[in-house]
C-alpha cells in the first residue's frame, strides 16, 4: 500500500492526514488510559518513520510528544530520550525556544535523562529550563516552581549517589 501511495505521488498528503488524525485521537499516556494509548502507539511509531513527509509540523510535534511519554511510562528510557530530543528540536523550530510547550519538552528530556542516571546532563537541562521558565513565565509561576523542584530533585539524587 505504501508503495502504491508513493507511486501515485500522494504519500505526503497521506502521512499528513494520518498525523492529523493521530494528533486528535492519540492521548497523552497515563495508566488510566493504557488500553487506548497502547492501541495507537504502533500506528504513531509507523507514521513517525515517515515524518519527513508530514507538512503539519505542529501536529507532528503532538504525536512525537505522546510517543516519548509512552516510552517513558513503559520504562524505555533511551527511546524516550531519543524521541524527547527530536520533539524538543522540532518544537524549537516550530514554536520557538521560549514557548511554554518547548519548555515542557526541555523538562521532559531532563527527567528522562535523570531516570537513566545521566545526572550531569539532567542537571544542565533543568538549569536551562529553569532559567528560561523564570524569564518567560516569571519566578512565581507554577511551571517555574515545578522546574525549580525538578532541579532540586536531580541535585539531591546526585548527592545521594556520590
Amino acid at each position: 500500500m505504501r508503495n502504491w501511495v508513493q507511486a501515485q505521488g500522494g504519500q505526503s498528503q497521506q502521512v499528513t492526514d494520518i498525523v492529523r488524525q493521530l494528533s486528535k485521537k492519540f492521548p497523552w499516556p497515563k495508566h488510566e488510559n493504557r488500553d487506548m494509548w497502547t492501541w495507537y502507539l504502533p500506528h504513531a511509531q509507523a507514521v513517525l518513520g515517515l515524518s519527513d513527509e508530514c507538512s503539519e509540523r505542529k501536529m507532528l510535534v503532538s504525536v512525537q510528544h505522546n510517543v516519548a511519554g509512552c516510552y517513558a511510562l513503559l520504562g524505555k528510557y533511551s527511546e524516550a530520550e531519543e524521541m524527547d530530543r527530536q520533539t524538543l528540536a522540532l518544537k524549537e523550530t516550530v514554536l520557538g525556544r521560549e514557548h511554554p510547550d518547548t519548555l515542557g519538552s526541555m523538562n521532559n528530556l531532563a527527567i528522562v535523562l535523570e531516570m537513566q542516571g545521566k545526572y550531569s546532563e539532567a542537571e544542565e537541562m533543568h538549569r536551562q529550563t529553569l532559567a528560561l521558565t523564570e524569564t518567560v513565565l516569571g519566578r512565581e509561576h507554577p511551571e517555574t516552581v515545578r522546574s525549580r523542584n525538578n532541579l532540586a530533585k536531580v541535585l539531591r539524587n546526585m548527592e545521594m549517589r556520590s
